[in-house]
């Protein structure tokens, strides 16, 4: 199913896929990548659940200015944590020697201040936790899966903890958004456990042994 949906046939499948309706409708949509299915349901059904595509608070005129802005501020974060955060993490996670992981964790760290201050200066200030304030929105939507796996896999597998990380840094705006979506209960109850997500599953390993074998097989064939 999923090569009759994305444009590139020869891309591995992954999740999601979203279906919406049934084939041969007139209305039968379908979707992939999270971020595209994500956007799509919090704009089809803004009032379903909670709003997260929120008009942004606190300001007067134009409701449709008002979630522009709002939509755009999510942009821009998201954008801050997914270019920066997620790149250093698996940086840190591939590293292998300690001069290799020293200066990758010190990026790591240059990269948690960037989404400091970008809570900072562009967050809402109504005294919530979240990037809007009180509302658990699109921000967090795209950016908690990746929390959870670094406050599982970093202090296995490299004795980092990141919120004393945030704390020696004085970075207070992201010290509270990270404790907050990790207490959020939606995301609490759809995750995965701790143990499942920083040890890989039975047989992930000799998988991957095996595509390398391939791989190694074939590249002396090439030759």
């Amino acid at each position: 199913m999923y090569k009759t949906i994305h444009p590139d046939h020869q891309a591995g499948a992954k999740v999601p896929i979203l279906e919406v309706g049934f084939p041969g409708e007139k209305d039968y949509v379908q979707l992939v990548e999270s971020s595209v299915c994500t956007k799509y349901i919090a704009t089809a059904w803004p009032y379903r659940g909670a709003d997260l595509l929120p008009a942004w608070p606190g300001l007067l005129g134009d409701i449709h200015a008002r979630e522009a802005l709002a939509a755009a501020r999510i942009d821009l974060f998201v954008d801050m944590y997914m270019g920066n955060v997620v790149p250093g993490y698996y940086r840190l996670m591939k590293s292998k020697k300690k001069s290799e992981l020293k200066k990758n964790y010190e990026k790591f760290l240059h990269a948690l201040v960037k989404v400091d201050n970008c809570l900072r200066m562009h967050g809402c200030e109504d005294g919530g936790p979240f990037f809007i304030g009180c509302n658990f929105t699109l921000a967090e939507c795209l950016t908690a899966p990746f929390v959870v796996r670094m406050l599982a896999n970093l202090p296995y597998h490299r004795s980092i903890d990141i919120f004393e990380d945030c704390q020696s840094l004085n970075l207070a705006k992201l010290l509270k958004w990270l404790e907050a979506v990790r207490d959020r209960e939606s995301l609490a109850l759809t995750s995965p456990s701790i143990a499942s997500l920083s040890k890989p599953p039975k047989g992930f390993v000799e998988m991957h042994l095996t595509k390398l074998e391939r791989l190694q097989q074939w590249l002396t064939f090439a030759r």
